[in-house]
Formats: C-alpha cells, sequence, structure tokens
C-alpha cells in the first residue's frame, strides 16, 4: 500500500517497514545513508533508485519528523500545564 508518493508499506516486504515502492529498500536504508556521507548520486547509485525516489525518502521523514514534534509540542504544553498546576496547587497548603 502506497501510504505517501513513491513510499509504501507491506508486511511482506520488511515486516511492513516503509520501502521505495517497487523495490525492497527501505526508506532507514537510504537516510542513514546520506547521515553517514554518502552523496545522494552514491545512494542512487547503490541501490539503483532515481532522484525522485531519494528525495521522496527525504520528504516522507520531514513529514514524520514534524508530525512528531507536533504530538511534541502538544504533550509537553499539556504536562507543563499540570506541573506548573500541581505547583501552583502546593503553594495554597501554606
Amino acid at each position: 500500500m502506497e501510504i505517501a508518493p513513491h513510499i509504501s508499506v507491506d508486511s511482506a516486504i520488511h515486516h511492513g517497514t516503509p520501502v521505495i515502492t517497487g523495490t525492497r529498500v527501505p526508506i532507514a536504508i537510504i537516510l542513514g545513508s546520506l547521515a553517514g556521507g554518502m552523496s545522494k548520486e552514491a545512494v542512487m547509485q547503490e541501490y539503483e533508485l532515481t532522484q525522485t525516489q531519494v528525495e521522496a525518502a527525504l520528504i516522507y521523514s520531514t513529514n514524520i519528523l514534524k508530525r512528531q514534534r507536533h504530538k511534541f509540542r502538544r504533550s509537553s504544553i499539556s504536562s507543563f500545564k499540570k506541573s506548573s498546576d500541581r505547583s501552583l496547587n502546593a503553594g495554597k497548603a501554606f
């Protein structure tokens, strides 16, 4: 099933890990290779991918991180409010 442009998940391929559609190349491998210092061109050659596919992996990962950041912000704000409310209520006991 395609979950984003050029990105698919299939329980029969890498246990459902997101991969480049039509390949068995996990998004994590692409990111790890780039983070490890490989150029985009070297990754394309190593895994027989197009520039569009490599860029799709980067876009997909960026979108995941953006969603996580928003979730983190909401939970952090909520936790901060609860903590602040407890502190304020504790001060009333005096």
